[in-house]
């Protein structure tokens, strides 16, 4: 069954190959893009603003049944740094474990006061996993690893956000990098496990650029073991001057930004 989306006016229309071609009365919003699919009760969009909206008759239509619809949209979420904001855009779509994960580490503030612990020039930069504690940098307690997405069809092409894990595929916690290029090495493959992607860079790309250029080197960190314990180890590509991560916060009612194509 084939389904268009048109706006008139303040109204917007759906209609279909079927007699009972209904009317979309937007109460709050203004939607940002198109209706991609009709499955039952459920309407699938690519991305726009949150609104509630009433299914009611065309006139000179069979009668339709009024019922509520909350159409979905991407989360946006700001990353505030010592060097300035990056604006994300989720993809819980093709993401939803790993977004909801993600949203669950910056509702409870995990993020606030850790740093960039790692950056490769010309290729990523990762954070999420270190705070800063003094003059020293430690790593955080975690939740439970998650089940990778990275068979969702996202790439990871320049500035995407993806999962940051261990040699094991489900083994996902808090941190997660930022593509500086196109990194199809990244990619799940027949040759390799992949890294989930799920959004990107919306606002900001200056900001993971030049946090992509700062100077890095081998620093001694405190990480974690199994069990908890803190021991001290050196790290590879940490910058020499922090670059912290101030505040991570879901900004509510944002626009998001649509993907770019084949993003």
């Amino acid at each position: 069954m084939w389904w268009a989306w048109r706006r008139t006016g303040g109204r917007a229309e759906l209609a279909g190959d079927r007699s009972d071609k209904v009317e979309v009365v937007l109460r709050y919003g203004v939607v940002t893009t198109f209706l991609t699919s009709f499955t039952g009760p459920r309407w699938r969009l690519l991305t726009g603003l949150m609104v509630l909206a009433m299914v009611e008759p065309v006139a000179g239509d069979e009668p339709a049944v009024a019922k509520a619809v909350e159409v979905a949209v991407a989360p946006v979420v700001e990353i505030r740094t010592s060097m300035g904001l990056i604006t994300l855009t989720l993809d819980a779509e093709k993401s939803p474990v790993t977004v909801a994960n993600f949203l669950r580490y910056v509702t409870n503030g995990q993020y606030d006061g850790t740093v960039f612990h790692r950056v490769v020039s010309g290729y990523i930069i990762q954070g999420g996993g270190f705070a800063k504690q003094g003059e020293r940098l430690v790593e955080k307690a975690t939740g439970e690893p998650i089940k990778s997405e990275a068979d969702n069809g996202l790439r990871n092409v320049e500035g995407t956000i993806a999962m940051a894990r261990t040699d094991a595929s489900d083994s996902a916690t808090a941190q997660f990098f930022i593509n500086c290029r196109d990194n199809e090495m990244l990619d799940q493959s027949v040759a390799a496990v992949g890294y989930a992607v799920f959004g990107r860079v919306t606002g900001g790309m200056d900001v993971v650029a030049q946090i992509n250029a700062v100077s890095t080197g081998v620093r001694e960190v405190v990480g974690r073991l199994g069990n908890g314990q803190e021991r001290p180890m050196p790290l590879k590509g940490v910058p020499l001057s922090d670059v912290i991560i101030e505040s991570v916060r879901e900004v509510k009612g944002a626009v998001a930004v649509p993907p770019a194509a084949g993003k």
